[in-house]
């Protein structure tokens, strides 16, 4: 092995990342976990109230930037440790049509008018006037196929 490899075998930053990755990837899974429960608890809540809960909707916006850090983290792309080394991420939740800020829309279906739809391509029938082309009939003409076979 090269001297250079060994000196990066043995530096101890790097093995202290590789706990800090475990560690984070352990904390992904579990956020994973939260998030699938978040998400079916606020269908289930849209779909009785027309609402989501404000308390989770905040708290899935905040898990989903947590959840984005750690990957940054985990990928090399940051780093920055996320919680419990840092603090807990702090987002607004997005406005939906499914916040208390927000009416929900009605779901109306756009009214089409004739002249909006696409009429078809009228069918064009086949032109008789053509010589017999199909497979399996011997022309004599035919340059590709030699003369006497």
């Amino acid at each position: 092995m090269e001297q250079e490899t060994k000196n990066r075998l043995a530096d101890r930053s790097i093995w202290v990342r590789a706990l800090y990755m475990i560690i984070m990837v352990v904390a992904y899974s579990i956020g994973e976990t939260l998030l699938i429960i978040i998400s079916v608890f606020q269908f289930l809540c849209a779909l009785v109230t027309g609402r989501v809960n404000e308390s989770l909707h905040t708290f899935g916006a905040n898990l989903s930037a947590y959840m984005y850090d750690i990957l940054q983290f985990a990928t090399f792309n940051s780093e920055y440790l996320p919680f419990p080394f840092n603090d807990w991420p702090d987002v607004e939740p997005g406005d939906t049509p499914w916040s208390a800020d927000m009416e929900p829309e009605q779901t109306v279906q756009p009214v089409v008018e004739p002249e909006d739809v696409e009429q078809p391509a009228a069918e064009v029938e086949p032109d008789n006037t053509a010589p017999d082309t199909q497979a399996g009939t011997e022309t004599d003409d035919n340059p590709t196929k030699p003369s006497g076979a």
